[in-house]
C-alpha cells in the first residue's frame, strides 16, 4: 500500500526521543472548561493540535533543524508528550486512512519493543471511527522502569500526527482511560 510509505521511518526516530526534561517557563494560556468547570492547555504546532488537562508548557524552545517534532511537559512534572507530524507521500483516500494508522501503529509497537526490550506489554490498538479524521491508539508499559506510554495517532487526508503521551508511577489501565480521553481533543488541521 503505498500510503504505508509515507515516513514510517521517520515515526521510528523522532518520537524515541525522551520527553525532555521539566523546565522552569511560563504555562501556555490555560482556560476553564465551562461543563467542567476544569483547567485545560490547548497546544498546536505543524498542524497537530491537542487540548490537555492542567497546566502544561511546550519545552522546545526552537523547532529542530528538520522541523519534524514537537515537546511540551505538564507543569506539575508527571507528564511529557512528544508529537510527530507526518504528512503523507500522496493525499490519502478517505476509506484508506485506517490502514494507514495501523501502519504507524505496527511500526511504532515494534519500535517500542526494541528499545525497551521485550519485557514491556502493550495493550491492544484500538481505533476511532471518527468519519473525518480517524485515530487510534495503544499503550506500552515498562515494569522495570516504572513508565507507561500511550502512542495515539490521528490523521486526515493530508496529514497524520503522532503523539507519545509519557508518565511514570501509574496504573497502566488508568492510563489508558487518560490516553483515550486526550485522543478525543486531538484535532489534525490539514
Amino acid at each position: 500500500m503505498a500510503t504505508g510509505s509515507m515516513g514510517l521511518a521517520v515515526a521510528t526516530g523522532a518520537c524515541h526521543r525522551a520527553p525532555p526534561p521539566p523546565r522552569e517557563r511560563p504555562p501556555a494560556t490555560v482556560q476553564i472548561d465551562p461543563p467542567k468547570e476544569r483547567a485545560t492547555t490547548h497546544l498546536s504546532a505543524m498542524g497537530c493540535s491537542v487540548q490537555l488537562p492542567g497546566a502544561w508548557s511546550r519545552t522546545d524552545e526552537e523547532p529542530p533543524a528538520d522541523n519534524t517534532w514537537w515537546t511540551a511537559q505538564a507543569d506539575d512534572g508527571v507528564e511529557a508528550l512528544s508529537v510527530l507530524p507526518l504528512p503523507w507521500h500522496v493525499k490519502v483516500p478517505q476509506s484508506e486512512l485506517r490502514l494507514g494508522l495501523d501502519d504507524i501503529l505496527e511500526v511504532r509497537r515494534k519500535a517500542d519493543v526494541e528499545q525497551r526490550g521485550p519485557g514491556v506489554v502493550q495493550s491492544e490498538r484500538e481505533f476511532v471511527d471518527d468519519p473525518i479524521s480517524p485515530g487510534a491508539l495503544y499503550t506500552t508499559f515498562d515494569p522495570d522502569a516504572g513508565e507507561v506510554w500511550a502512542t495515539l495517532v490521528k490523521a486526515t487526508p493530508n496529514l497524520a500526527c503522532v503523539f507519545l503521551l509519557a508518565q511514570s508511577g501509574v496504573n497502566s489501565k488508568e492510563f489508558l482511560q487518560h490516553a483515550k480521553s486526550v485522543l478525543r481533543t486531538v484535532v489534525v488541521e490539514k
